[in-house]
């Protein structure tokens, strides 16, 4: 039996180990096509923003994963769907007036997770002083195809000037 050179056997390994990131292919994915997986992952944002910004904790709460890892600038993780649900209805309930825009600067996605990364704009007035506050910042977020449905695993955010 003739040996096959390393260099090929490592083509080969490279061309199979690649062949299941290819973000056009199907596989695993019986309910839908790769372009209206992309579709989803785009409108995705604005759904988020949708639902933050008219204030629908439960329904934000319901776009993660039930063991989310969130990891929000200058506090500890939050770990859950339900512990972020409660950190949805507190904000909800020491503010007015939520506003939040989502610019996707990019998503890589394959069969089965997406990354998002981004930039966001948040307004919103604290029930307390009655000061309009304005928030930016960037995030990345983790997206895990479960039965079809894309859900946030993780995700990291941060402002661009801490507030004070």
């Amino acid at each position: 039996m003739r040996r096959q050179p390393a260099s090929t056997i490592i083509l080969l390994m490279w061309l199979f180990l690649s062949a299941g990131c290819r973000t056009g292919s199907n596989a695993g994915r019986p309910n839908q096509t790769r372009a209206e997986d992309e579709s989803t992952l785009r409108q995705a944002p604005a759904e988020w923003d949708r639902l933050f910004s008219s204030g629908q904790a439960a329904g934000l709460a319901a776009l993660y994963s039930p063991d989310l890892v969130s990891m929000p600038y200058d506090s500890p993780s939050v770990r859950g769907r339900q512990a972020q649900q409660g950190t949805f209805e507190q904000f909800f309930a020491d503010n007015e007036n939520p506003r939040h825009e989502t610019t996707v600067d990019e998503i890589l996605a394959t069969n089965e997770w997406a990354i998002e990364r981004g930039r966001y704009t948040m307004t919103y007035t604290p029930r307390k002083t009655g000061i309009q506050m304005v928030e930016t910042g960037r995030h990345v977020m983790c997206r895990r195809k479960v039965d079809g449905v894309w859900q946030i695993v993780w995700e990291i955010w941060n402002t661009d000037k801490p507030l004070k």
